[in-house]
């Protein structure tokens, strides 16, 4: 599984949480995402 975020923004900026729940249980994870600047390329 995978989660796309479609135009970003530093908006999006965060704390994400998977949670995945079956017969054998509960698991979860946390996932931090930072966005940056593009960096400039130099000459």
């Amino acid at each position: 599984t995978k989660l796309i975020v479609r135009d970003i923004n530093y908006a999006d900026t965060g704390a994400y949480m998977c949670q995945a729940t079956s017969i054998g249980g509960l698991t979860r994870d946390i996932s931090s995402l930072i966005i940056q600047e593009q960096p400039t390329p130099s000459n």
